[in-house]
């Protein structure tokens, strides 16, 4: 592959929040598992692990997260501002949207090693790249986070940390690239 065609598939991946019903097939979903699992990894514990969810799964575990954020909403009703509510509704509105949900989870505890984190960080992005190139859409949400030890049990994962969840499917829209930022970079000792 060119680099050419590495910064092609770098600068048109967008965050895709609207899908197509269509199903992806798990040989699909398998190649993208297998680029995000050849990341680099923080002293090489290639920490992360994935719940790839579908099907029927998929839309009890939709379900489950609707009930969970309406009661969450519910008991702080007062404290939490119309922002929050609206993103939460967004949230569940792309999750439903998306044909599969990836749980993205750290087996390593990130608060007693957060370069664990670099690590997972890391595997996403070969996963959101890959599933581009494939002519997926997807989004790293990180929404779940506020019922991390909730969905973790309905899962049935009870020894890994929560990271965020990842919609994916075919895109239903082609949003538009934001500006980069300028001035992100200073060159020192580095000359031509």
């Amino acid at each position: 592959m060119l680099l050419s065609e590495i910064l092609k598939i770098i600068k048109e991946r967008r965050s895709i929040r609207r899908y197509k019903p269509d199903p992806i097939p798990k040989d699909i979903l398998e190649k993208v598992i297998e680029a995000a699992c050849w990341a680099p990894s923080y002293m090489d514990w290639q920490n992360w692990y994935y719940v790839v969810v579908g099907g029927e799964k998929k839309k009890k575990l939709f379900s489950y997260l609707e009930d969970s954020f309406k009661k969450i909403i519910e008991c702080l009703e007062e404290d939490i501002s119309e922002g929050v509510k609206k993103r939460t509704s967004f949230f569940l509105d792309v999750a439903n949207d998306a044909p599969n949900i990836i749980a993205v989870f750290s087996d390593v505890d990130l608060t007693t090693t957060p370069e664990a984190l670099f690590s997972v960080a890391a595997s996403v992005e070969n996963l959101l790249l890959t599933a581009h190139s494939l002519g997926l859409g997807a989004c790293w949400v990180s929404s779940a986070l506020y019922i991390a030890e909730d969905l973790s049990e309905f899962l049935g994962i009870a020894d890994k940390e929560l990271v965020g969840l990842i919609t994916i499917g075919y895109p239903n829209e082609y949003p538009e690239p934001s500006p980069r930022k300028s001035g992100r970079v200073r060159w020192e000792g580095v000359d031509g």
